[in-house]
């Protein structure tokens, strides 16, 4: 998608008691071992210093063939936590048996469940996060059937001015938090039609940063409804002249 990409990647592997993992990705990633989720990362960092992760899949691990499952987000447009770059997954997993790189022999394919296309919340971040349970498959699971994946495209080993170190900052954590009472409780009704206009990229095609870009542009829009109906319109907030 042109903006706000969840891409899925799986590798089927075999190991026997003991593996490790070392992993990073651009920009953020979530991974999985049969279909127990271990964590999230990286953490922030400029684009030519990496730094990477290492889980120990040791206690996941089943005997004969296991699956390592990772989601990648990639914003595409860049905010206050992140810096525009190429998107991908670097990986490695080392087992009794060998050495697994990220490679051509994993699996790669959109995530579904993720919708691609809304708004986004602000310049400082990303886009909002719409996820659509219907569309959601067991894709994290050694015996989906993943045949109709295509295979990963290598982009090529880690150049010299890349560095790689690992991570400087203990791990997230998600701990359940039970609300202490009740306040209140009401049903919401959601706007039937929301629209949402990015004009970045029509009026400065090729730029990906979050800087401030002032410019004299134009939008226009038409609507059709086949009954009388109103329409809101709603001014962004700022002091923007002649809006």
């Amino acid at each position: 998608a042109p903006v706000n990409n969840f891409v899925r990647f799986r590798r089927v592997f075999e190991a026997q008691k003991r593996a490790l993992c070392h992993i990073t990705a651009r920009s953020r990633y979530a991974l999985y071992i049969n279909g127990e989720y271990l964590g999230q990362g990286p953490v922030r960092s400029w684009p030519n210093h990496l730094r990477y992760d290492t889980y120990d899949l040791s206690p996941y691990l089943r005997e004969g063939k296991n699956c390592i499952a990772v989601l990648v987000y990639d914003p595409v447009f860049g905010n206050f936590q992140y810096l525009p770059q190429p998107p991908g997954l670097l990986a490695q997993i080392e087992t009794e048996q060998g050495v697994i790189g990220t490679d051509s022999t994993w699996k790669v394919s959109v995530e579904p469940a993720m919708v691609p296309v809304t708004p986004r919340i602000s310049c400082q971040q990303a886009f909002e996060e719409q996820y659509d349970a219907r569309k959601e498959e067991p894709w994290k699971c050694v015996n989906y059937e993943d045949s109709h994946w295509p295979q990963a495209h290598g982009v090529g080993p880690v150049t010299s001015d890349i560095t790689l170190k690992p991570r400087d900052i203990p791990f997230l954590t998600l701990d359940p938090v039970l609300p202490q009472r009740i306040v209140k409780v009401e049903a919401v009704t959601s706007a039937p039609y929301i629209w949402n206009i990015f004009p970045k990229p029509y009026v400065a095609p090729g730029d990906y940063s979050t800087n401030n870009l002032l410019c004299h542009a134009y939008i226009f829009t038409q609507i059709w409804s086949p009954e009388e109906t109103e329409a809101e319109f709603i001014r962004p907030k700022g002091d923007f002249q002649d809006f």
